[in-house]
């Protein structure tokens, strides 16, 4: 065993294999020394040196004179932008010498810079398979790789270069953000623990895992990371920097009131802040108080005119006429504006501000245009999503997935509401909340992320066990605790759990589950108009897409209703608006609530509301908003072709179960 070796006879040893080229030999020596003797330079030093590529030997007949000129003209070509001309000596080169681990890596960037990603990617393949330890080639392909969507084969380069350089705090922090970029924050958040552990003094990387902590729903640790960076920062625009993220953190736990008082902080700190001003505007507009969010949406723009983000956000708190002043602003602004991402937002919204005046064609033109460009952002597969649904239905043929069987008293009676974005579900749960007993959690994401080992489980093939049941059930009570919540039931109105009900019944038992439906074409029309940024909604930039979408959605819901008769509440939207006295008492019967006059007048409920319908929740009940889709009728054949007969379909469904239970 090498450890019995006198320390300097393992360097030596570990020198020659790094001379031989058995790179992950001389590796795992100089870690076996670094294991005993954290300290060692000479081991810290030697374990550096194998992640630099190895110098290029001539061959014979070459000069070593020539070979250098060669890639020193090769370089300054690629420097200066040429990289055409810099390809016609890297390739030629590269050839000749396979394992030039230097010359490879040289090609790899100029292929990339070429957009040749498919030869840059094996090109940096054969400088780590001549070099394993080579890290920077290690980080290329960890990032070409995450481009085309590979995340899982990138994220294990970056694994690999972290084996490589335990001690490099860079390294964790790379394999952190590759773990965010594929969506796994919890995982993030541990390797940038690992990197905090190397360079504790760098607010960086607090900042980085705090906001790991807060894409995984552990607000209370990312807020604590906030406030670790906030006592290391010494100028003033990182403090704001940090107060953003901080008061974004406290929006997203409902903490409205702190998160205005982060924002407010933050432009102490910089008064010229149009981020933390347009995030104050948001938080403002979601706890109702719309004038003061435009004015300070407004403050925004005159610091930042083509801040995209603060228009679009004004457009949801401004009441639109015909001539108003914004929709020139916003029009004279699209004309100049070349970013993407702007033109997207702005399309959005004048698609909004349109609409409200009644200029149907003008609104439909933007909302196209906006449409158009998102789709081409993330276009939406429909096959990828059959099989989705399939294999969620396929889980199910047998019948549903053995319940809980332990306690079910140890936290508030969770209670769901599910169905399409747009069909209605802000206001069933503004309803719910106006009741005493109820506190509305909003649009948590908590089941999703604690059903992760039994969604894993379920994909392996594997028969869920009481033990990972009972660890989802405590992952989503520890989630839901991390919210300003203490009444005896809360609504998870995460329209996500729609795919989940399964899984949900096994986990909650006593959970009960309202299905909000709404006349089909309306609830495509509405999702259309809607900017959804989310990966997951896809689908919500095409009208054809839209339709396939809800199809395949409502085979699913289908199916929970025949597996759970009695726990699924369908709730069509029009019978909420239309007959409000006689709906809500039956929504309240079957959540096991009495009747509170309170619930008929949600609109006066003081609750944060994040979602696109929080102006319209604040406004009494009112019927007719589901026939506006008609005034685009010639527009929408590819949704209505798409959906079929669904609509009618869905609100039969609902109207069915209101009867039946005023007859019971």
């Amino acid at each position: 065993m090498t450890a019995a070796l006198p320390i300097n006879r393992i360097l030596i040893s570990a020198q020659k294999l790094a001379d031989a080229g058995q790179y992950l030999e001389a590796h795992a020596a100089y870690l076996e020394i670094l294991s005993r003797f954290p300290e060692n330079v000479r081991a810290r030093d030697g374990l550096k040196a194998l992640t630099e590529p190895a110098r290029i030997v001539p061959h014979e007949g070459d000069s070593a004179a020539n070979l250098a000129k060669a890639m020193g003209r090769m370089k300054a070509l690629a420097v200066a932008g040429a990289h055409a001309e810099a390809l016609q000596i890297a390739r030629p080169l590269a050839a000749r010498y396979p394992d030039a681990v230097e010359l490879q890596f040289a090609l790899g960037i100029i292929e990339e810079r070429l957009g040749n990603r498919a030869a840059a990617i094996a090109a940096h393949t054969a400088a780590i398979k001549a070099q394993p330890t080579f890290t920077a080639a290690l980080l290329r392909l960890a990032t070409l790789l995450a481009d085309i969507g590979e995340f899982k084969a990138g994220i294990a380069f970056n694994m690999e270069a972290v084996r490589v350089e335990p001690f490099n705090a860079d390294m964790h922090r790379l394999l952190g953000a590759a773990l965010m970029r594929a969506g796994d924050a919890a995982k993030a958040a541990s390797a940038f623990g690992a990197a905090i552990a190397l360079a504790p003094a760098e607010w960086t990387l607090l900042t980085d895992r705090g906001l790991a902590h807060h894409h995984a729903g552990a607000y209370a640790a990312a807020l604590a990371d906030y406030d670790r960076a906030l006592h290391l920062v010494r100028d003033d625009a990182a403090a704001a920097e940090i107060h953003i993220k901080r008061g974004n953190a406290l929006r997203d736990c409902l903490r409205h009131e702190d998160a205005a008082a982060a924002f407010r902080t933050a432009l102490a700190h910089e008064p010229q802040s149009e981020v933390a001003l347009c995030n104050l505007g948001q938080v403002l507009g979601e706890m109702g108080r719309a004038g003061e969010a435009a004015e300070t949406l407004r403050a925004a723009l005159a610091i930042d005119p083509a801040y995209a983000s603060a228009h679009a956000n004004l457009a949801n708190w401004t009441t639109y006429r015909a001539g108003h002043p914004h929709i020139a602003e916003m029009e004279a602004l699209l004309e100049q504006e070349q970013r993407s991402g702007a033109r997207t937002r702005l399309n959005f919204a004048l698609g909004t501000a349109y609409d409200a005046t009644g200029q149907s064609e003008r609104a439909f033109a933007h909302l196209s245009a906006a449409n158009a460009a998102r789709y081409a952002e993330r276009p939406y597969d429909p096959d990828h999503v059959e099989r989705q649904f399939a294999a969620i239905a396929k889980v199910f043929e047998a019948g549903a997935l053995p319940a809980w069987q332990g306690r079910t008293d140890d936290g508030p009676r969770p209670l769901f509401i599910v169905g399409m974005p747009r069909s209605g579900s802000s206001l069933a749960e503004q309803i719910l909340a106006a009741h005493p007993e109820v506190d509305g959690a909003g649009e948590t994401g908590a089941f999703e992320r604690a059903a992760q080992p039994l969604i894993a489980g379920l994909e392996a093939g594997e028969a869920p066990c009481q033990a990972i049941i009972g660890e989802v059930r405590a992952a989503y009570r520890a989630a839901i605790a991390e919210l300003p919540l203490s009444a005896p039931v809360v609504v998870d109105k995460s329209l996500s759990n729609t795919r989940r009900v399964g899984l949900i019944a096994a986990v909650f038992p006593e959970a009960r589950f309202v299905l909000m439906s709404r006349d089909a074409v309306a609830t495509g029309w509405s999702i259309y108009k809607h900017d959804f940024t989310g990966a997951g909604n896809s689908y919500a930039s095409d009208l054809a897409a839209i339709g396939h979408y809800m199809r395949q959605e409502a085979a699913l819901v289908a199916r929970w209703g025949q597996l759970f008769p009695g726990r699924i509440l369908p709730l069509d939207y029009r019978d909420l608006t239309e007959e409000p006295a006689v709906t809500t008492r039956m929504l309240l019967a079957f959540c096991g609530l009495k009747f509170n006059p309170a619930c008929l007048a949600p609109h006066m409920v003081e609750r944060p509301v994040m979602t696109a319908s929080a102006g319209q929740v604040r406004q009494p009940i009112y019927a007719g908003s589901s026939a506006v889709w008609q005034r685009y009728a010639a527009h929408l054949g590819p949704l209505i072709m798409a959906l079929g007969d669904l609509g009618g379909d869905a609100a039969a469904v609902a109207r069915a179960a209101r009867s039946a239970v005023r007859a019971a």
